[in-house]
């Protein structure tokens, strides 16, 4: 305690150091302590269920997608009968509803279709009612849900005595069977899904319900396993690849170029399509963050020296009255562990606020996002072992250097104790800054470069003044003619609308989370096709969807009122479908079919490449087919405003409103910002060059603050030398250089260092980041740059004022 005490007193005396010192450290822990939130968020926080840790995401890849999708319903049936490294397997699809009450309008929200064994895998039981039992997945069982308890609570006021009585899915009459504990949000780590419905419903709540409990090709279902006792991931995995292998034999056509993917579950977070992704980007923004705290602790350690020199006299007197080097080295650690103490506390705070931050970039949609991942006690002692670590490392050196001294020496010299060693290591720290300062720039530069790409990038169209509005008719229980006419009404009225260029209606929009994919074949052999089909994604438009959106028309023509059910079926394809199909020769009037049993479809027109599933995908092919002889629900309304489309939201709503009152619309935004908000669009690279961007300029501030504090140093101790010179004929030029070339010869050996560290990150990032080369002049050159003129301007200052050195006052000082 004595040691507490004349620390508190000896920071307390010298105010100015104290607040550097803190909020230096603080910048560091406070980066490490944000980022470690995200971290714990998405890999350590377990799911709100018993022995979450023994949890598993069952997955696949194929050749058509490089995400992770998930297996049929029957898939998953034969899996659960043929893995044994499991105690629960349970399957689940989230998918879109309307649910209502009586008097109530229907309400767009998000579900999820469960087998019976979901809530024994999650181990959860009832606030009231019960769950659904094992019969649940038989079909033509009585239609129950279970509701989530905030979706209870806001929707139907907590009534308990809901459970038991009917409410409305999609129109058909469901009973409510219970209601799910608080905690529990559904097995989706991002979703915060209002309904759970067993299986055996799903033919009662979508039209095609009983279709995707059978067909081996849906592969929507989300497959998830608790690990017996004893069991590993890679057992499990090895189990599962043989399961694989065998429906690949028995089902060739459904499971082509199909592989296991088998992971913890916090592995598939935010969402399993992303498995092994997000890992890959942790690591690299914990290395930078990692960086940013260690330009922090050469900061304060650099500081501290300096300050040792100052009270060098004080050193050399308690050791002389019996303090032993132990002792002096342990006040001085004290010292810088009540330093990290409060910089630790108001890390956290700054942490906290940049949690607040980070929100905003969640993805926009109408999928509800689960935000329920409190600050937890993980986050508080990181905080708390980071701060004691950078007491420990910012004190430690500078303490046992400026406690390496000859008492007897020093007493001679008046207390002085200063030593060239000491020098030497306050030039490594800044060399040491620049280094990483340099490296962590480069890494935000590239993210900066990566997102400039991306928002370069050709789109296929043009996104600026569109306005999209979504509506789902089908779980309003329109049929494909009456929703047809619907939508053809639709476009005609939004079409006449004031300030409405044109409009039209799409059943896909680009970087959404729904992409339709068929096989298609045209009975002659396709380069690169084993079998003669390929999947190619494909759209359903409304008429004027390509003068709408800007796509330009290569060669042919685009859909007109000729295309209808009493006329040859019709396709657009893009660029790269023709040249895939037809290498070398003209497609228009060429056929394909779709699917293997599907219809013929006839070439009548080419349009240019787009972006159509992610924007950082190479060209794919790609077809369009028209609303008039094809149907598919949901879809968008596409319209384009003479100026903000913002403002036409209220108009389309009335217009929808009046067409159908109770007709729940959603995903009301601009292209523009679906195009920034979309999870396959810009939002992650945004959130990831902002992150990175915060941590450059951080790590460039301390690191030109230290080199400025080292050469202001130097200037202070160097008065009666400069004096001297001056005294002697130096100009004030000559001072300017000499002090300034110092000061860069520290930059330039921590840039030269640097740079080399810096080339290998760009190496490794242009394998992660769209568009970068593996070695970015640009950026790594410009950050040089900035650099070496920033470290200009920090030793610039501190020149200057020795250049005003008063010579005779120099020459008086002791």
């Amino acid at each position: 305690m004595d040691d507490v005490r004349q620390a508190l007193r000896s920071l307390r005396n010298h105010p100015g150091f104290t607040a550097v010192a803190v909020l230096t450290l603080a910048l560091g822990i406070g980066v490490n302590a944000s980022l470690f939130s995200l971290v714990s968020a998405f890999f350590l926080q377990p799911l709100p269920v018993a022995d979450a840790g023994r949890l598993v995401m069952i997955l696949q890849r194929t050749d058509v997608v490089s995400l992770a999708v998930g297996y049929s319903y029957a898939d998953y049936r034969d899996m659960r009968e043929g893995a044994t490294a499991f105690s629960d397997l349970a399957a689940y699809m989230p998918t879109p509803v309307h649910i209502s009450a009586r008097g109530q309008a229907p309400e767009r929200t998000w579900i999820e279709v469960v087998s019976p064994s979901y809530f024994t895998l999650a181990r959860v039981s009832p606030v009231f009612g019960e769950f659904p039992v094992a019969d649940s997945e038989s079909k033509g069982t009585a239609p129950t849900v279970v509701l989530s308890y905030r979706y209870w609570q806001r929707r139907f006021g907590g009534d308990p005595g809901l459970v038991g009585t009917a409410i409305t899915l999609n129109g058909q009459t469901f009973t409510v069977a219970g209601i799910a504990p608080e905690s529990f949000t559904g097995l989706s780590w991002a979703m915060a899904v209002s309904a759970f419905v067993p299986s055996g419903s799903l033919g009662t709540l979508l039209e095609n319900g009983d279709a995707l409990l059978e067909n081996r090709g849906a592969a929507a279902w989300r497959v998830m396993g608790r690990l017996m006792p004893g069991a590993t991931v890679q057992m499990a995995r090895s189990e599962v690849e043989v399961i694989l292998e065998r429906l690949a034999s028995d089902y060739p056509e459904q499971h082509k170029g199909t592989r296991a993917v088998v992971v913890p579950e916090s592995r598939a977070r935010p969402d399993p399509s992303m498995v092994g992704f997000l890992p890959v980007f942790a690591a690299l923004f914990a290395a930078m963050a990692a960086l940013v705290l260690l330009i922090a602790c050469a900061n304060v350690a650099n500081l501290t020296l300096s300050r040792a020199t100052a009270r060098q006299r004080d050193l050399v007197i308690r050791s002389a009255l019996g303090a032993s080097r132990f002792r002096l080295v342990r006040l001085q650690i004290v010292e810088s562990l009540i330093l990290a103490s409060a910089a630790g506390l108001l890390g956290f705070l700054l942490a906290r606020w940049a949690g607040v931050a980070l929100a905003a970039f969640a993805p926009a949609g109408d999928i509800p996002i689960n935000q329920d991942h409190p600050w937890d006690w993980r986050v508080s002692v990181f905080t708390l072992a980071v701060s004691a670590v950078a007491g420990v490392a910012a004190g430690s050196w500078p303490a046992r250097s400026a406690t390496r001294f000859d008492i007897v020496e020093s007493l001679k010299q008046g207390g002085s104790i200063a030593g060239q060693s000491r020098h030497v290591l306050r030039n490594l720290l800044v060399i040491g800054q620049v280094t990483m300062s340099l490296v962590v720039l480069v890494g935000a530069g590239l993210f900066v470069r990566s997102l400039r790409q991306m928002q370069n990038v050709g789109l296929g169209f043009r996104p600026e003044r569109l306005l999209m509005l979504s509506v789902d008719l089908g779980l309003q229980q329109y049929s494909d003619e009456r929703g047809r006419q619907f939508l053809d009404e639709l476009v005609s009225r939004a079409a006449a609308l004031p300030a409405v260029e044109a409009a039209t209606v799409a059943v896909h929009v680009p970087f959404d989370y729904n992409i339709h994919f068929s096989e298609v074949g045209t009975g002659d052999a396709i380069p690169g096709a084993r079998d003669g089909y390929i999947s190619v994604a494909n759209n359903i438009v409304g008429p004027g969807f390509f003068g709408t959106t800007g796509t330009a028309l290569v060669r042919g023509r685009v859909f007109d009122s000729r295309d209808d059910f009493h006329t040859r079926r019709v396709a657009i394809v893009n660029e790269t479908m023709a040249s895939r199909l037809w290498p070398g020769q003209e497609a228009i009037g060429r056929r394909f079919r779709q699917g293997r049993n599907g219809n013929w479809l006839e070439v009548a027109g080419v349009v240019r490449d787009g972006k159509y599933v992610m924007l950082g995908e190479e060209p794919r092919p790609y077809f369009f087919l028209p609303l008039s002889q094809a149907y598919r629900s949901p879809a968008t309304l596409i319209v384009r405003s003479t100026s903000d489309p913002l403002a036409l939201a209220g108009p389309v709503r009335q217009l929808l409103s009046e067409m159908d009152a109770d007709l729940p619309v959603f995903n009301v935004r601009t292209m523009e910002h679906h195009i920034q908000d979309s999870v396959f669009g810009l939002m992650p690279l945004r959130a990831g060059a902002s992150m990175a961007a915060v941590q450059g300029m951080i790590g460039l501030f301390l690191a030109v603050m230290g080199l400025y504090a080292v050469v202001s140093y130097a200037v202070a101790r160097r008065t009666q030398e400069i004096g001297v010179r001056m005294a002697l004929g130096a100009d004030r030029r000559r001072i300017l250089q000499l002090v300034v070339r110092e000061g860069m010869r520290l930059s330039l050996a921590g840039v030269a260092i640097g740079f080399l560290l810096a080339l290998l990150m760009g190496l490794a990032m242009s394998r992660v980041l769209y568009g970068l080369s593996p070695i970015d002049v640009g950026v790594t050159g410009g950050v040089t740059t900035l650099l070496l003129v920033v470290s200009a301007a920090a030793c610039y200052v501190p020149a200057l004022r020795a250049a005003s050195v008063d010579p005779v006052a120099a020459l008086r000082q002791e």
